[in-house]
């Protein structure tokens, strides 16, 4: 679409194929987001263009943008490798990230876009800890953000924990770089659909939302039907107004206090959302090498046990495997991170 100069952010693919525009039948019948707008920044979009223009067809095509995404995860893992012994730990603490099967299979594999915005993170905390005040940290962050609008949710511990001057010149070069990387979203008024698109991951989307499906039980017994259009933007309300309270609870601006806000942040999101997919753990692993915790370890193996869904004749999803799932999880947060513990299992 986008080298045929049509915007992914105003036309849905099933009026594209009504309208001839798409005249494959088979790739059109296996799409998941017929009657969706892409949710994919543009930055997405340029690496699927690249790919595309390579390519001599779907096989190449794949094999191209695996190439893409693993020249980013090699980079990803040089920043890692270099900020670890900076921080006193040992550059091999990258590869628990790296190596770990869910990030190879997902990410590389199976072309989840999690594996390069992590590597843009990689940057990012790479220059926070060793220039700060440059241009490169503002640039790698909003960087991640063109990939997946996901590191969000670390930007209010860079607002509270520095001074007023360097939040205002970080502001604007990251508002600058965003209007950069984020103008085809805008042009032409795009920005609805995109937004539509994404209202859908708390309204809508559900598959092994944990402790979202509680409330959805409950929900089921007061009104006799499901309150997701309720309940998560319930759910998204206490995330945020967590993660704000925690930013200006604590004081600290080193690096490895942000990653240690930054894992409860995307662990908070992670076990409050609607949906969670395999591949949406990897920053929740990442940040875990820089850290002496393993239930994000633990989690990368246990929630691959969620593809059975997929083994029935009928897609069907298997509620006894997402309650031992999160059960086990449950239970290893809470011994991790519980009070009197939380200094030494935390310490890098």
């Amino acid at each position: 679409l986008v080298d045929r100069g049509i915007s992914p952010y105003h036309h849905l693919p099933v009026d594209l194929f009504n309208e001839g525009l798409i005249n494959d039948e088979v790739l059109f019948s296996l799409l998941n987001s017929q009657e969706y707008f892409s949710v994919y920044p543009p930055f997405n979009q340029l690496f699927y263009w690249i790919a595309f223009k390579l390519s001599t067809g779907i096989a190449t095509f794949s094999m191209i943008l695996k190439a893409i995404y693993f020249l980013a995860v090699i980079i990803g893992l040089v920043f890692t490798s270099k900020v670890l012994p900076q921080m006193g730990l040992s550059r091999n603490r990258g590869f628990i990230f790296f190596l770990n099967p869910l990030v190879m299979v997902e990410g590389i594999g199976n072309l989840h876009i999690e594996v390069v915005m992590v590597s843009f993170l990689a940057g990012a905390i790479y220059y926070y800890h060793t220039k700060r005040d440059g241009f490169l940290f503002p640039f790698f962050y909003t960087m991640s953000l063109a990939v997946k609008l996901v590191p969000l949710i670390i930007a209010p511990f860079l607002w509270w924990r520095q001074s007023p001057k360097w939040r205002l010149k970080t502001l604007l070069q990251v508002a600058i770089l965003c209007i950069l990387f984020f103008g085809p979203v805008f042009i032409g008024a795009g920005y609805e659909g995109f937004m539509r698109s994404l209202d859908l991951y708390f309204r809508k989307f559900e598959f092994n939302g944990g402790v979202y499906y509680v409330f959805r039980y409950l929900g089921f017994q007061v009104k006799g039907y499901n309150l997701i259009a309720y309940i998560g933007p319930l759910l998204a309300i206490i995330v945020f107004s967590s993660i704000v309270w925690k930013s200006i609870a604590e004081k600290s601006r080193d690096t490895l206090s942000l990653i240690t806000l930054s894992l409860y942040a995307w662990t908070i999101l992670l076990c409050l959302s609607t949906t969670v997919h395999p591949w949406y753990i990897m920053p929740l692993i990442f940040l875990a090498s820089f850290r002496s915790i393993w239930y994000p370890i633990i989690w990368s193996y246990l929630i691959m046990l969620t593809y059975i869904n997929y083994s029935y004749q009928q897609y069907y999803e298997n509620l006894w495997v997402v309650g031992i799932e999160y059960m086990v999880l449950l239970g290893m947060i809470y011994y991790e991170l519980r009070p009197g513990r939380k200094l030494k299992s935390l310490k890098g």
